[in-house]
């Protein structure tokens, strides 16, 4: 998936969802991932998450890390 045209800044106005770090917000009925990328100069990344991909997450069936490689590389 590609990244988003988003901020952090804009982010930071969404509902964050507990228990992930600042990794997952909610805005409306979207939810979004925050990602660090880069290898010597890391920067924040917004993705948007999908539904389903979220409600893996949150029954159990996918661990965080499963769900932003989906995320990340589409695969």
């Amino acid at each position: 998936m590609k990244p988003t045209k988003f901020e952090w800044e804009d982010v930071t106005q969404f509902e964050e969802i507990e228990g992930y770090g600042k990794s997952i917000w909610k805005n409306e009925d979207k939810y979004y991932l925050v990602l660090e990328e880069g290898t010597v100069a890391s920067w924040l990344v917004i993705y948007e998450l999908p539904q389903e991909l979220f409600a893996l997450l949150e029954s159990g069936e996918r661990t965080f890390q499963e769900v932003s490689w989906k995320v990340q590389n589409d695969s």
